[in-house]
């Protein structure tokens, strides 16, 4: 059987049902934007996160600086969603042979001005090549309190963090494969390919917020 049309949470439930989590230090498991683990009473939050040539960007229509600051900020969107702040990670490289170093190196610079941007540290990983280029990045942050998806009760108000819809939007103008785009195409093509994470509001949602979910 194949697993065309199945569905993402599906698969996903297909699969994790295999696995026993028996640790009970892991609070958190699968089915949130981060699994929760209690280490000598602090908690922290475990994420990944790829991004695939052809699946997730199309490497002729991005920056490779946007790239490697998309890869970033997608991850530590999963921290900020609950209530956590990003600390370390680790990166996977999967690369074409054809691939040029220029290109590889510009997608670094934009990985280390977000790993500025949100004082996260990478302190390793692993290469390897492929027929397309794969990057995918896995996150460590800590957290006070746990939010998760689930967490919503009646009554609860619910906040936008942002303007829904955009990186759809921008990516649809990019698909449409325009010679010269105006300025406001621009900026909400920036929207797809160079993502910001709610850092800024991390504090509030650590603090209020019942339930969250990742909006990149």
């Amino acid at each position: 059987m194949g697993i065309k049309g199945a569905g993402e949470f599906n698969l996903i439930e297909k699969l994790t049902s295999i696995i026993d989590i028996k640790d009970k230090d892991v609070l958190v498991g699968f089915g949130d934007d981060c699994a929760c683990i209690n280490v000598n009473g602090k908690l922290l939050l475990f994420s990944s996160d790829i991004q695939i040539e052809n699946v997730h960007f199309i490497k002729n229509k991005i920056k490779p600086e946007h790239l490697g600051w998309k890869l970033i900020s997608v991850n530590v969107s999963d921290i900020v969603a609950c209530g956590g702040v990003p600390k370390w990670s680790l990166i996977s490289l999967s690369v074409p042979e054809e691939a040029k170093l220029s290109f590889l190196e510009d997608i670094y610079r934009g990985i280390k001005k977000a790993l500025d941007f949100y004082s996260l540290s990478l302190i390793g990983g692993n290469t390897s090549k492929s027929s397309e280029l794969v990057l995918d990045l896995f996150i460590v942050g800590e957290t006070e309190r746990f939010v998760p998806r689930s967490g919503a009760k009646k009554g609860d108000t619910v906040f936008l963090s942002g303007y829904t819809g955009l990186s759809k939007a921008g990516l649809e103008l990019i698909l449409m494969d325009k010679k010269i785009y105006e300025d406001w195409e621009e900026e909400i093509i920036m929207y797809h390919t160079k993502p910001t994470a709610r850092i800024d509001i991390q504090p509030l949602i650590s603090e209020f917020a019942n339930s969250c979910i990742d909006p990149i």
